[in-house]
């Protein structure tokens, strides 16, 4: 109980409450006996006692005599960052004044902020003066100070960097898990520049799996103002399947009998014995189980699957998975991924479960489970589980995608007739747009296009590249009842046109309409080149009654002399696809209109 006694001491009174005196300096006179003299001070005593209640409280509450809410008193340091480890959440700052480090982790609760702008612990670099507030042993709150502060939320050009991996890309919009395990979405713009070794390039060369580098001017924004492509994705070079002869620890091989290669959409004969350097560092599951490589011994005789890339000029393992169940194979469209259940939906109702041994597939490259988003038809190798449970997915090989590829949303391709040119603009009639792999009437339609000096016009049937300045001064569009167009017997002409939000990138013209009802779409991968024949390897034709990719079985040679070539996103020339690309094809027999370099 709070206690208060007033009591004289000379000219002085003391009014104690418990342990903290307040002391009272009052002028009295030296005696004081009259009652009138001594009631003002019983008056002054009381509200003394009140005063001290108040004040007794505040104390209580403040920092100095209080506990914060962590039951410890906060701890203010000042000094210079030493080390940041963004993987393990750390901090390392050397006090002002002193020689001795201080090292602190970084939680979710820590309030993170550079000039006073939230930030993330990516933003901070060795040599930053920071202040942290420790509670315990607890980082309350890290502030950074740059040299020179920005103003309305702006941070130094290089100051929030991420790093990560490309999980999907859709358009603009790409899926990029970072460090610490979470994926997040960022925003491509007009004006993000896009490098790969220090050559700008168009987003469209992005493909999930590449490692990123993105720099942003803002804390609180996701569109990225630079992306530098670090590291390709690891590209596939063969995919094989085959009986588990003996694993050599000495030299690190492989050796396999009874060789399959995955080809043509399917498992295919390939040796009777096979050695695959395995490396030092590659993963093996058993099913959904990780196993330590110097186990696979114990595995001979096992059907094994092995995926692997090329290294130092040869073949290597990259990944490892053992058949833990007798092996199903399916080719079907996709319908769905679950990502709480990691299941992938094949035609309607065949359920595979994805698991961290899954060999996933896409563009020729590995991806993870998060770069089968939007993927439109693939082979599945699955093991053969009980019927009321998902089979367990060895393999996703997700087919080539051409114009069904989420980089390639807003483009398109169209074949119809030039009906008016005019500053800059071209008016298509009677045209068609390649749908799911099909040529698409567009009944009574006139379809609006623009077109500048970057433009790629190209005149087939002259053999001739026309200046996009002087496009709109040559009859490739006439009024064809006009006197002049009928003397001169002028017609409209036909293009194969690529388009991207509504502008041409490239056009091909002809004299006299194709007959488009005689092409077929086919996708396969780059072979020789000749002249201006291109072999196709493992091509596969578009069944429009099936819905489905088939493999037409050997090898096809297409005359590319007057197509349309595109490559990354921008105009291309025959010399720039390469052996190994993956390419889409519109084609006329072996006579090719359009080339994508997917």
């Amino acid at each position: 109980m709070l206690s208060c006694v007033l009591r004289p001491s000379g000219r002085f009174f003391c009014l104690t409450v418990t342990s903290i005196e307040v002391i009272l300096t009052l002028n009295f006179c030296p005696r004081l006996t009259d009652i009138e003299d001594i009631a003002p001070l019983f008056f002054w005593g009381i509200m003394m006692k009140r005063f001290c209640l108040l004040l007794l409280a505040v104390l209580l509450l403040s920092p100095v005599f209080g506990n914060n809410a962590h039951g410890a008193a906060t701890t203010y340091t000042t000094g210079t960052l030493v080390k940041a480890d963004h993987s393990r959440k750390t901090i390392t700052v050397q006090p002002a004044n002193q020689t001795m480090h201080k090292s602190y982790s970084v939680t979710a609760a820590t309030a993170i902020t550079i000039d006073t702008v939230p930030a993330g612990l990516e933003a901070f670099k060795p040599g930053m003066k920071v202040t942290t507030a420790v509670a315990g042993k607890k980082l309350v709150s890290l502030k950074g100070w740059s040299v020179k502060k920005e103003r309305s939320g702006k941070i130094p050009s290089e100051g929030k960097m991420r790093t990560g991996v490309v999980s999907q890309v859709d358009g603009n919009r790409l899926w990029v898990q970072l460090a610490y395990g979470e994926v997040k979405p960022y925003i491509v713009t007009n004006g993000t520049a896009v490098l790969k070794n220090g050559v700008k390039r168009d987003i469209r060369t992005v493909l999930e799996g590449d490692r990123v580098k993105m720099y942003f001017s803002s804390t609180t924004s996701s569109a990225i103002r630079k992306l530098e492509i670090q590291h390709d994705s690891i590209e596939i070079k063969g995919l094989y399947k085959g009986k588990l002869h003996r694993y050599d620890r000495k030299t690190s091989q492989l050796i396999l009998t009874d060789v399959q290669v995955f080809k043509d959409a399917k498992w295919q004969p390939y040796k009777a014995l096979l050695n695959i350097h395995s490396g030092t560092d590659y993963p093996v599951y058993y099913g959904e189980q990780k196993l330590d490589s110097s186990t696979l011994a114990q595995y001979a005789g096992s059907t094994v699957f092995i995926a692997t890339k090329l290294f130092s000029g040869r073949e290597q393992a990259e990944r490892v998975v053992i058949e833990s169940r007798n092996e199903r194979t399916y080719s079907e469209p996709i319908d769905g991924y679950n990502f709480n259940t990691e299941q992938i939906v094949l035609n309607g109702n065949l359920k595979f479960k994805i698991h961290a041994g899954t060999l996933l597939i896409r563009n020729g490259r590995f991806v993870d489970k998060f770069g089968l988003q939007h993927a439109t038809h693939a082979f599945v190798s699955g093991d053969a589980g009980h019927q009321s449970s998902p089979l367990l997915a060895n393999i996703v090989y997700v087919y080539n995608e051409g114009m069904e590829k989420p980089q390639l949303h807003s483009d398109g391709i169209y074949w119809g007739t030039l009906d008016t040119i005019l500053d800059g603009k071209l008016w298509l009639k009677d045209f068609y747009t390649l749908t799911e792999h099909t040529w698409e009437y567009q009944f009574n339609d006139i379809r609006e296009l623009n077109y500048d000096n970057e433009t790629m016009l190209m005149d087939f049937t002259n053999g001739i590249v026309v200046n996009p300045d002087e496009f709109d001064r040559k009859n490739y569009a006439v009024d064809e009842r006009d006197p002049y167009a009928i003397y001169h017997r002028l017609k409209d002409w036909f293009g194969y046109i690529y388009v991207r939000d509504g502008r041409i990138i490239q056009m091909g013209m002809w004299r006299y309409p194709d007959n488009l009802t005689a092409q077929i779409v086919s996708i396969g991968i780059a072979g020789s080149l000749s002249g201006t024949s291109l072999t196709i390897n493992d091509p596969k034709d578009w069944s429009v009654s099936r819905v489905h990719w088939f493999s037409t079985g050997a090898s096809i040679t297409l005359d590319l002399s007057k197509a349309v070539i595109m490559k990354d996103g921008a105009t291309a020339q025959l010399k720039d696809i390469k052996p190994g690309n993956n390419v889409y094809v519109i084609r006329e027999g072996t006579r090719g209109v359009v080339v994508i370099v997917t």
